[in-house]
């Protein structure tokens, strides 16, 4: 580690000490700065800390896989997860290998004169005639498929018939002129009146009762 990061580390942890012990007395409640001043630099110390495990360590002589890359490839080696002894997941060996193939023949597949030539002909033996090749075969014309027969043409269907009229309906007789009331006879005359009795034969008015009856 590098001298100005061990002093940081060492005055942080001395302020921390202070701050906590500020904090978590009894006598005095905590100052709001000081509480502040504690979370800053409680999370310097974690940054520094995870910048120190995070970072690749390599033991001095060593070089890193990324010394072999290309400059296409400039942030590979800060990608890669520290190369510890115990759990490297990629040995470097394999790493330079495999990438150093994979330079060689894309360069290779790039280059015009990277390719082998092609191998020539051999060249005919004097004397010996070469076999005619065999006659290929005739193709033979591939049979048109017969056209589909046609669907028989239905007969057209005969108009409906016109409907035939209606017959008019018969007019209704006409009604029969109601009879003349018949005139009604002459009033009979009226009778005579009877003519008036005779005093003796008038009735009479009723008798008063007496009262000893």
């Amino acid at each position: 580690m590098e001298p100005l990061t061990v002093l940081i580390a060492i005055a942080s942890l001395v302020f921390l000490g202070y701050a906590f012990s500020q904090i978590f007395s009894q006598t005095k409640p905590a100052n709001p700065t000081v509480r502040f001043l504690t979370i800053s630099l409680m999370v310097l110390v974690g940054l520094l800390l995870a910048n120190r495990l995070l970072a690749p360590s390599l033991a001095p002589g060593v070089r890193g896989s990324s010394d072999l890359l290309p400059r296409e490839f400039p942030n590979f080696g800060r990608l890669r997860a520290p190369a510890k002894e115990g759990w490297r997941f990629v040995p470097d060996a394999i790493l330079r290998s495999l990438l150093s193939d994979a330079i060689d023949n894309n360069s290779a597949n790039n280059s015009p004169e990277g390719s082998p030539p092609a191998s020539p002909l051999p060249s005919p033996t004097p004397g010996v005639v070469p076999s005619p090749l065999p006659e290929a075969e005739p193709v033979l014309p591939t049979p048109v498929p017969s056209p589909l027969p046609t669907p028989p043409v239905s007969p057209p269907i005969s108009p409906l018939p016109p409907p035939s009229p209606e017959p008019s309906p018969s007019p209704l007789p006409l009604p029969s002129p109601e009879p003349s009331p018949s005139p009604l006879p002459p009033p009979s005359p009226e009778p005579s009146p009877l003519p008036s009795l005779p005093p003796s034969l008038a009735p009479r008015p009723p008798q008063p009762v007496p009262a000893w009856w």
